[in-house]
């Protein structure tokens, strides 16, 4: 029999809120307030996401985002700055036995991540682990900028890299988001780092650029869904959020994400508690 996940679609939200909501619901899976949930959301306004451990004031041009209007916010997750404007992302709260990852931190990556292969096939494109079409020695070490860099199970098309998918694990529980974007604006993207990635069109590419054609997001979001359940032998049933989870996400934004002293504070994380494959 199928195991029981739950589906929200949440829609288009602030930085501050998608990653309040996300921790609130993360939270309530290890406080067994809730069962496993897969979100799908979008960003409004656009916004730049920084990994746990990275410093903004090293790597991003701080009074230009200002400038520009664009909101800066830190993930719980590792991993590199991810330009959030046209995608849909998706996070994913469980435990190992939810998908069956018994292995290391990067095999269970690995897995979680077999969701997207199906996807982008299902979509008619030819998907492949990085690892599996570039050469060991080729794979790129991180970059601040997460698409810039390679490692092996990052997903590819084409050779270019398309999204990034960060992991948080505690004990284990599992908690995975990634970003697929529809379009990449990379001149805009990279224009608020203090360094310049460097040949970032050739390293990256964005759905419809890979699809040939402009897909359509509530199209994505089927199709991703259905992916998830035939990959991982569950039923999705669309819920909402539970009140305990709306007034802990409303207090994590007002307390937590949209506070300096979250944002802009270098926060170190053990290797087992944040892995990002970008």
């Amino acid at each position: 029999m199928a195991k029981n996940w739950r589906l929200i679609l949440s829609g288009p939200a602030d930085a501050y809120t998608n990653m309040a909501v996300d921790e609130a619901i993360f939270f309530a899976y290890c406080e067994k307030k809730a069962i496993p949930t897969l979100r799908l959301y979008t960003w409004d306004p656009p916004a730049l996401s920084l990994g746990c451990a990275q410093d903004p004031f090293e790597e991003l041009d701080l009074k230009k985002c200002v400038r520009a209007n664009i909101d800066v916010v830190r993930r719980i997750s590792g991993g590199g700055i991810i330009f959030h404007d046209q995608e849909l992302t998706y996070s994913a709260s469980c435990n190992k036995e939810d998908i069956q990852a018994f292995g290391s931190i990067a095999d269970s990556f690995k897995s979680f991540c077999a969701f997207l292969l199906s996807m982008y096939r299902t979509l008619g494109l030819c998907p492949v682990f990085a690892n599996e079409a570039v050469p060991r020695l080729s794979l790129q070490r991180p970059s601040v900028f997460c698409f810039s860099s390679c490692a092996k199970y990052d997903i590819l098309i084409g050779g270019k890299k398309i999204g990034g998918n960060a992991q948080r694990r505690k004990k284990d529980f599992i908690f995975q988001h990634g970003s697929i974007p529809l379009e990449f604006d990379a001149k805009k993207a990279t224009s608020f780092l203090k360094k310049d990635p460097g040949r970032i069109k050739e390293k990256v590419c964005a759905l419809n650029e890979a699809a040939g054609r402009e897909v359509d997001l509530g199209m994505l979001q089927g199709i991703l869904v259905q992916s998830f359940k035939e990959t991982f032998g569950v039923s999705l049933d669309e819920g909402e959020l539970s009140s305990w989870e709306k007034t802990l996400a409303l207090r994590l934004r007002e307390e937590k994400y949209s506070l300096q002293d979250w944002n802009l504070r270098r926060h170190e994380h053990r290797l087992e508690e944040a892995y990002v494959a970008a």
